[in-house]
């Protein structure tokens, strides 16, 4: 019996179409942990853990990130206790652990396999931070987006491998992570995201076209 366990703290985020797939096959339990109530999925259980306390405001503002993120790391980790008390051993985890969350899946269910979902790496050149010309990056800046991975950092160092939806995504992470890392892209609904119906692009004639 195949078990898997998908981890968002905006459940199904993701995992929305990946999630009840699995969850279709036969004898297969799939669960879904996250903070808020979301959509029901098909043969998939939502579980909730409760929302955790932010940082203290004694806490040095550049680790406030990492105090945060370590109580919502704990919340989750003390509903899969509960889970694990019952029984349930998946032989996968699917996890986004830039909501924090993936911390100490590793000594959860050392036997699982941990696929994260690799969306962003912080940086104090080339991304969100530095994007305008006109306006240089000061160190303290700098040095508070470096620190904001290290939640970040247990749960790429625990995982088996990682997916990212483009390939700028995917160069955002240090060559270490990039290692295991591949380049899933994620797709476009064209029934929702179209004001007048689904339409299928000729990618070749807009290749011709853009290179003349």
């Amino acid at each position: 019996m195949v078990q898997a366990l998908f981890i968002h703290q905006n459940f199904p985020g993701q995992y929305r179409h990946l999630a009840p797939m699995i969850a279709a096959r036969p004898g297969a339990r799939v669960i879904g942990l996250g903070e808020r109530e979301n959509i029901a999925l098909p043969s998939v259980t939502h579980i909730r853990y409760p929302e955790p306390q932010g940082a203290g405001e004694q806490t040095h503002r550049y680790l406030r990130p990492m105090e945060a993120s370590s109580r919502r790391a704990q919340a989750v980790a003390r509903a899969l206790v509960d889970l694990r008390s019952e029984g349930f051993r998946p032989d996968t985890i699917c996890c986004h652990p830039g909501w924090r969350e993936g911390m100490f899946l590793r000594d959860l269910f050392p036997r699982a396999k941990l696929l994260q979902h690799c969306e962003y790496h912080f940086s104090s050149s080339g991304g969100d931070v530095d994007f305008n010309p006109a306006r240089k990056v000061q160190l303290d800046e700098a040095a508070r987006t470096r620190l904001f991975n290290l939640p970040q950092a247990p749960a790429l160092e625990a995982m088996d491998w990682g997916v990212s939806p483009t390939q700028f995504q995917w160069s955002r992470f240090p060559e270490i992570f990039r290692r295991k890392i591949s380049v899933v892209f994620e797709g476009v609904n064209s029934e929702l995201a179209t004001p007048i119906g689904a339409h299928r692009v000729l990618l070749y004639i807009l290749w011709r076209y853009f290179s003349l």
